[in-house]
């Protein structure tokens, strides 16, 4: 059982529990979370519940079945955005500000259940089944802003005094999904080389509700230019963010009426073949892995219904996509703690998007790609530290880019990322244990195919360098037994922004997002065993600084900023 206190009426609990039911044989385990917080902003909440239950009956001794319940419950009143760009320049408003309605809302609930069998025919031969079906639904209220409408209108938008138009968008979203796949593993030797063979299939299907009604003052602007001021009487008010007024909107959330409320229902299947064999060659020091995949995916739209009651679009035509898909990887041991490696694998996105192009066709074409990396593994002092370094080489073609209007898209060309990626973690002494990871990635457009990319231009919302930083020190050799402090940081670099345009072909924010920087983190932990079981403490701080930045994106419109200084205790008790 654990519980924390942060700031910000920060409150939160879990408990894990675990024994027999009467017998051995039949195991059970409960988890169950639970979270009460206020958060930073004003007027911002989050409520959450969330238990899990699982049994485990070891039927016979050849065959297990296990069962899983799990079940979510969220509440709250969403993050507005708070990150403004106007005239290219970030904007350092008050942390506190709250830029939404006092209207704003979530609720999202979901349920899902397991069922895992393994069986094992023999010591080589296992089969292992599992199906599951998960429910889940998320009504909201939310408000949003365009923070660099390049012209003013007085009392409506105002850039340079602060004042922003605010939209309003209320979604109902349901989802229904079940899968279910069947595996056979057989273990093999022939002639001194040992095969892991694995084969099987697996099916999903999902089926998602949209109902939404998008309420923004672009869909004023026709009648306002033609003289109708009245058209803005219909519309969310305006806000300055300089000095945020906490009015309420009269959310819509009678999600039957139609209109104004649009209604999309479509359905995905999903169904894969896959065979598999680890091959390991000890007189060689060699380990191979040779992978095929079969995927077919199709997606159908069951009723496509817009916010005017007129027959909608949906995804267009109904698709069905397929492909093989092939995986090899080949590992050579240098000595036992030492080892290189090469990998070559494919990848298929069929494009499950109701986006069109630019001549109002459906996009169709499935975004596929390769990836080829090269690394080293190795474990040092005495296999308590572990270290990977990798270069990689990852191009796609068929990527769907966006163009700032709505439901409709270009098709990049091809896009390439090249890059490096060092891990290293693990103990470096009795006293010292260390996390790193480092990635530095160059991306680029190397065929922009028609979207408005040029070529040799970075991917939107990836930084070129990236970094973790985590050490934990235990206090033990200066004898205070049990505790320890840690400490870390994190850096990303900027990154190119996508540029979008608005529909009137103006474009919004600036180009770039600014570098995070440098955040600091720190925590002490204490754990000492007691009558009751092993207590444990933890008092972490993150962003130590209080440093200002943010968060990495690719689309500025929806800028936010990053986590602002956080203290918050945890405490477990095991048992």
């Amino acid at each position: 059982m654990s519980t924390t206190i942060g700031q910000f009426d920060d409150y939160r609990a879990e408990l894990d529990a675990t024994g027999a039911l009467g017998s051995e044989r039949l195991l059970y385990r409960v988890t169950v979370g639970w979270r009460d917080s206020q958060g930073i902003v004003d007027f911002n909440y989050a409520k959450d519940f969330a238990p899990t239950v699982q049994l485990q009956w070891q039927a016979t001794d050849a065959t297990s079945i296990r069962f899983i319940g799990e079940y979510v419950e969220h509440e709250g009143n969403p993050l507005s955005q708070d990150a403004f760009f106007i005239d290219g320049d970030f904007i350092d408003a008050p942390k506190s500000n709250y830029y939404g309605f006092l209207t704003d809302y979530e609720e999202k609930e979901s349920t899902g259940v397991q069922l895992h069998v393994d069986h094992q025919f023999s010591d080589a031969l296992k089969l292992r089944a599992q199906a599951g079906w998960k429910d889940g639904g998320r009504d909201a209220g939310n408000s949003g802003y365009v923070a660099a409408l390049p012209f003013p209108i007085p009392g409506f938008n105002d850039p340079a005094s602060g004042l922003l138009f605010r939209s309003a968008f209320d979604q109902r979203r349901e989802a229904e999904s079940e899968y279910a796949a069947l595996h056979l593993a057989w273990d093999v030797e022939l002639g001194g080389t040992t095969h892991a063979l694995v084969a099987g299939v697996n099916y999903s299907q999902s089926e998602i509700t949209n109902i939404g009604f998008f309420n923004t003052p672009l869909l004023a602007l026709p009648a306002v230019f033609a003289g109708d001021v009245s058209a803005l009487a219909s519309i969310p008010p305006s806000v300055n963010i300089f000095d945020p007024q906490t009015v309420a909107y009269d959310h819509f959330t009678n999600f039957n009426d139609s209109p104004p409320f649009g209604r999309d229902i479509w359905q995905y299947d999903n169904l894969g073949l896959n065979l598999q064999d680890a091959i390991d060659i000890p007189a060689l020091n060699l380990h191979i892995l040779l992978g095929l995949r079969y995927a077919e995916s199709g997606a159908e739209t069951i009723e496509s219904v817009t916010g005017t009651g007129a027959p909608g679009t949906g995804f267009g035509p109904d698709t069905e996509e397929s492909a093989w898909i092939p995986r090899v990887g080949v590992v050579y041991d240098l000595t036992d703690s030492h080892s290189i490696y090469a990998s070559y694998g494919e990848s298929f996105l069929p494009p499950f998007t109701n986006s069109r192009d630019r001549n109002g066709n459906p996009i169709t074409d499935a975004e596929v790609g390769e990836q080829v990396e090269i690394g080293y593994r190795g474990e040092f002092f005495d296999g308590g530290l572990s270290a990977t370094v990798a270069v990689f080489d990852l191009s796609k073609q068929n990527v769907i880019v966006p163009t700032g209007t709505p439901d409709v898209a270009d098709l990049a060309g091809e896009q390439r990322s090249r890059g490096l990626e060092v891990d290293v973690t693990g103990r470096v002494t009795d006293y010292w244990d260390l996390f790193l990871s480092y990635a530095y990635v160059d991306t680029e457009v190397i065929d922009a195919g028609t979207a408005d990319q040029t070529a040799g231009q970075r991917f939107p919302g990836t930084p070129l360098h990236k970094a973790v930083l985590w050490n934990n020190l235990s206090l033990d050799w200066a004898g205070l037994r049990g505790v320890s402090v840690g400490y870390g940081i994190d850096y990303m670099s900027e990154s190119d922004a996508d540029g979008l345009v608005n529909p009137l072909t103006l474009t919004f924010g600036p180009q770039e997002t600014p570098a995070q920087g440098v955040v600091h983190n720190a925590n002490i932990t204490y754990e000492r065993e007691t009558d009751f079981g092993t207590f444990n403490a933890v008092l972490g701080i993150n962003n130590l600084t209080d440093r200002e930045y943010v968060l990495n994106t690719a689309n500025l419109l929806f800028a936010r900023r990053g986590e602002r200084r956080t203290v918050m205790l945890t405490t477990t008790l095991t048992f």
